[in-house]
């Protein structure tokens, strides 16, 4: 039987990501393969335009935003680092501490949700939940 690849997401982006940040990050996450990649810090090169015709999204002004709002975000999170997205750019996708608990207050539950280690997922089914479909929902439903 073949193993599948995977990526992992910190289980921190429950509690601080919007669904297009999650789904940027994942594609980061898959481009750094074809990266430069050691042990602890992994990186890519990428354009605002290959990143929507990675993630699947129609070619315009809107999309150029939503990505480069989603990388801001991630930038801003620490999720990663970069300089610019002006043409081709290096993106740094910086390494999390799988023990470190975050702490989620939600309506639904008297106690708060902790969250800290990662969740996996499928390669096979992250392009199934680019366009019209919540990543988020797929994600802690893995989780």
């Amino acid at each position: 039987m073949a193993v599948e690849n995977f990526v992992q997401i910190p289980n921190k982006m429950f509690v601080d990501t919007n669904n297009d940040e999650k789904l940027v990050y994942v594609k980061l996450l898959q481009s750094q393969m074809i990266g430069y990649l050691d042990k602890d810090n992994r990186t890519t090169m990428t354009t605002v335009p290959v990143l929507i015709t990675l993630l699947g999204w129609s070619k315009s002004q809107y999309s150029n935003k939503k990505v480069i709002t989603a990388l801001n975000g991630l930038k801003e999170k620490g999720y990663i680092n970069f300089e610019s997205t002006k043409d081709v750019f290096v993106v740094g996708i910086n390494k999390w501490n799988d023990k470190e608990k975050y702490e989620l207050d939600v309506d639904w539950r008297e106690s708060n949700v902790t969250f800290s280690g990662h969740t996996q997922i499928k390669y096979s089914v992250i392009d199934n939940l680019l366009e019209n479909k919540d990543f988020t929902l797929y994600a802690y439903a893995e989780y």
